[in-house]
């Protein structure tokens, strides 16, 4: 009778086992495999002028790629059967903005999530002051000064050549005059490509 008793549980619990594993079974976990699959996605820039972004990548053995903003689902692609995608997200928030991407099978029962990516979203360009020379300036100097202020972070350029802008956004630069009237254009851009430009004129008037 023990015996008996035995065996039958041991029957029950098998049978209990293989529910658990059974295709059919509704209730199974979805599995998150390092090893399974494929999920690489073409880096998307660090910085952006536009609220919408493309992005691109490849997968294999998954078939579709649920695209995550902020932590919030935004929308899904279904790969090609070469195994690439590619989507354009909207609604970018100004600032930075997390992404990341999450494969998974048909049957839902793997996943795979890429690393998260940081994108900056600048909307609005640099500012771009010239406290000196004035516009239409008149010296006898061939040599001047060139100051202002700008966005702290900027790169900024004269007439092409680099301008060092300092932690405070403030610069100052030589620049050496021809004779007659001369045209200085400065160019500010930020990390998302945002342009300000400024341009004035100087003349040079050589001493009789």
């Amino acid at each position: 009778m023990t015996f008996q008793i035995g065996l039958n549980s041991l029957i029950n619990a098998a049978i209990f086992v293989n529910s658990i594993f059974s295709p059919d079974n509704k209730n199974v976990a979805k599995q998150s495999d390092t090893f399974y699959g494929l999920l690489d996605i073409d880096e998307p820039p660090s910085a952006t002028s536009s609220a919408s972004l493309k992005i691109s990548g490849h997968t294999a053995e998954y078939d579709t790629v649920d695209i995550y903003l902020n932590n919030i689902k935004v929308d899904s692609a279904t790969p090609k059967s070469s195994g690439d995608f590619s989507k354009t997200i909207g609604s970018l928030r100004s600032g930075n903005n997390t992404i990341y991407f999450v494969a998974n099978t048909a049957n839902d029962k793997q996943e795979k999530k890429s690393d998260t990516y940081n994108v900056e979203y600048v909307s609005e360009p640099p500012q771009l002051e010239i406290e000196s020379p004035a516009d239409n300036a008149k010296v006898a100097s061939q040599e001047i000064e060139v100051k202002g202020t700008t966005d702290n972070g900027v790169t900024l350029k004269l007439n092409n050549l680099p301008v060092v802008v300092d932690s405070q956004g403030n610069f100052k630069s030589s620049y050496r005059l021809k004779d007659g009237e001369n045209k200085l254009e400065l160019i500010a851009t930020d990390i998302a490509g945002n342009e300000t430009k400024n341009t004035l004129i100087v003349t040079r008037e050589k001493d009789e």
